[in-house]
């Protein structure tokens, strides 16, 4: 799992800088500001999971490619990948005509008192035009993973985090009545910096899958359209999971309701992505292993993946959900209970999703996609129903219990379809993923109490001794009773320096 690892570097790049900027947005912007532009990003995700599965079958592509039989064969996969990023163009510009257009009838349906029409329409055309980047970049990603250069991937998604957090945090500070609107601007010009720092390291790694603008020939897309579309679809349903509540928020209550639940659901996102972190380096494998029909690692992959996810999701969501208003309060500056409650309820949803979502990319590798799309379906509308009644009553507190009931059920699915593929069946792959964490578990849950109680709650400082102090825990009575000989001469050689 040492690519799992390094494919966390980049997100770490992210997370801090979301550790430091969402706060430093929260006190300097407005609240009908900041509800705005985070509603905008919001409905953006929507057109960029219409990529009719590109990113996917780009990834197997790439990373079949140097397996495949024939030279023709070998010339038909980069022609596709080439006609994969000309789609690519076309779906950005088509999705960011989309979301300009939309900012009419918004602007109109969205409770806003002090931001006017005009900046409405603003902030909509600068994340339109973020979006035609966020494309680009999208594509270069899936040519990095297939190649397996998830050091390099994550390398550029470390660049441009830095680029437009340092740049988004420096035009507030100095531009006071239009920050928000600088901001915009500032993300966009960021992420066109770090597409081109993206375009650069395709060239020197990959040259004959480098970036390519036009009209695309569908004909030579067509051979991939069955899996596809069923990416497509995954992939809408997944984004669906986690962007449905703030826009549910936002019209049924307002922009400023979605803050509690932004505010709340920004550590849990962050540990999500290790999930995916995780389980997005078994796609390649496990669809190079289809090819080949070495059937036999698949097992083994989701076994190891799923032990790797829930090893590095325990301990953090345990520190979490105990000290959840401490560190929210710390993070924020003042007391905020809602978001609290967010925090946790996602938190469980977020360490039930590291059950299955190993279980979820090996099957999607192997193009097994119809059982993917009725569990994640399901998700989706139990989801949708139950935040729906409770969203009037309870606000963000309810759209997060609905996340929560939703994830436990559905990735354990995934979880119980992922243990078919092990040679031991769902106990063996239950006692592969869940032996000796028992333990460090509950020494980390009886850390963080403690200490929450003896320190005095006065002084930030002592909520991160608590914190840190429990992670520690976790880690080393994992490394001293739980680790397996494997695990343990991995975390040796991290330790050492010896990881690559």
């Amino acid at each position: 799992m040492r690519d799992g690892l390094i494919h966390y570097s980049g997100h770490l790049a992210q997370s801090v800088a979301g550790f430091f900027l969402i706060p430093f947005l929260n006190r300097n912007l407005t609240t009908e500001d900041y509800g705005l532009w985070v509603f905008a990003t919001s409905i953006a995700v929507f057109p960029s999971l219409i990529d009719f599965g590109l990113f996917w079958a780009v990834t197997k592509n790439v990373s079949q490619g140097r397996s495949l039989p024939t030279e023709d064969s070998r010339t038909q996969a980069i022609g596709f990948v080439h006609n994969a990023s000309r789609a690519y163009g076309c779906i950005g510009v088509i999705g960011g005509m989309g979301l300009l257009l939309a900012s009419g009838p918004l602007a109109k349906t969205l409770k806003l008192e002090h931001v006017g029409s005009n900046m409405v329409f603003l902030v909509f055309l600068f994340t339109a035009m973020n979006f035609v980047i966020d494309e680009c970049g999208a594509y270069g990603s899936a040519v990095l993973q297939g190649l397996r250069r998830f050091d390099l991937s994550n390398s550029a998604q470390a660049f441009t985090v830095v680029i437009r957090s340092v740049g988004i945090a420096l035009v507030i500070h100095f531009i006071h009545n239009r920050g928000m609107f600088a901001a915009v601007i500032w993300n966009f010009v960021g992420g066109a910096v770090g597409v081109a720092f993206l375009a650069y390291l395709i060239h020197r790694v990959a040259p004959e899958y480098q970036f390519s603008f036009g009209i695309p020939d569908w004909s030579s897309l067509k051979r991939q359209a069955s899996f596809g579309a069923a990416s497509l679809f995954v992939t809408l349903l997944i984004g669906t999971v986690w962007s449905a509540q703030p826009m549910l928020l936002g019209l049924l209550l307002g922009p400023a309701a979605i803050i509690p639940y932004y505010l709340g659901r920004s550590f849990p996102n962050s540990l999500s992505w290790i999930n995916y972190r995780t389980a997005e380096v078994l796609f390649p494998s496990a669809s190079e292993s289809t090819l080949l029909g070495n059937t036999a690692t698949l097992g083994r992959a989701v076994e190891s993946g799923t032990r790797w996810a829930f090893v590095l999701m325990l301990g953090p969501v345990i520190v979490l959900m105990v000290l959840a208003p401490h560190l929210i309060g710390l993070w924020l500056g003042r007391d905020a209970a809602v978001s609290a409650q967010v925090l946790r309820w996602m938190s469980g949803g977020v360490l039930a999703e590291s059950l299955g979502a190993a279980s979820l990319h090996v099957m999607w590798g192997q193009n097994r996609t119809r059982p993917i799309l009725t569990v994640l379906s399901g998700m989706v509308i139990f989801q949708l129903a139950i935040a729906w009644k409770l969203v009037p009553l309870w606000g963000a507190s309810g759209a997060a219990i609905a996340f929560f009931v939703s994830m436990v059920g559905g990735w354990s699915v995934f979880a119980y379809l992922g243990s078919k593929l092990c040679i031991d069946g769902v106990r063996g792959f239950l006692s592969h993923v869940l032996t000796g964490l028992i333990v460090p578990g509950v020494a980390c849950a009886g850390v963080a109490v403690a200490l929450v109680q003896v320190l005095p709650a006065e002084y930030g400082a002592n909520v991160l001794l608590a914190a840190i102090a429990a992670g520690l825990v976790y880690l080393l009575i994992f490394f001293s009773l739980g680790a397996r000989p494997e695990e343990k001469e991995l975390i040796e050689q991290l330790l050492a320096g010896k990881f690559r």
